[in-house]
């Protein structure tokens, strides 16, 4: 294999794994919007606003 074969094939590899660690990347952000942490916290906003809405139906405010 000549010098030009080995740095074509470096480069192949090089674009194949920034690709895999994109998709990885791309797995873990689905993963951040859409997983358990993410259900917690729309849950708790959730709770908070029908706090501030009761508070303000009380007149609590």
């Amino acid at each position: 294999m000549n010098e030009q074969t080995a740095g074509r094939e470096e480069a192949r590899r090089a674009r194949d794994e920034a690709r895999s660690a994109s998709h990885r990347l791309d797995m873990l952000l689905d993963n951040i919007r859409t997983g358990p942490l993410a259900q917690l916290r729309q849950s708790r906003e959730e709770n908070h606003f029908a706090q501030k809405m009761r508070a303000i139906i009380r007149g609590d405010q």
